[in-house]
């Protein structure tokens, strides 16, 4: 779910470039540049195991709040948040999704679960 915007965006550049956009070569200056963070999360080259979940990662490789200047500030609140809500759900037991990923613009916004027996 967080990589929804992302790949919306990403489609809009595959239907402008096709499959070749790799191959543009140098950028004239002023060019608009889109960088595929997602793809860089899940380059096998960089990250080992990329497709598999692995709580020990280390925290550079983690793209989701942004980098150097652009970094979120809101990554410090939901680096606590998150644990927080997810934690009691999660050890309720078998967690299963009770309806569809919903959004607000690009961003999701909600998505029912059921939890316990």
């Amino acid at each position: 779910m967080l990589f929804e915007n992302l790949r919306q965006a990403l489609e809009r550049v595959q239907q402008q470039f096709g499959d070749r956009a790799h191959e543009c070569g140098e950028l004239p200056k002023g060019a608009t540049v889109l960088p595929a963070t997602q793809s860089a999360m899940f380059d096998e080259r960089m990250v080992d195991g990329p497709n598999e979940f692995r709580i020990g990662r280390p925290a550079y490789l983690d793209m989701h709040f942004g980098y150097g200047l652009h970094t979120c500030f809101g990554q410090y609140v939901n680096r606590v948040q998150i644990p927080g809500i997810l934690k009691p759900l999660l050890k309720k037991g078998n967690v299963i999704r009770a309806g569809q990923l919903e959004y607000q613009g690009p961003f999701p916004s909600s998505l029912r679960v059921k939890a316990g027996n």
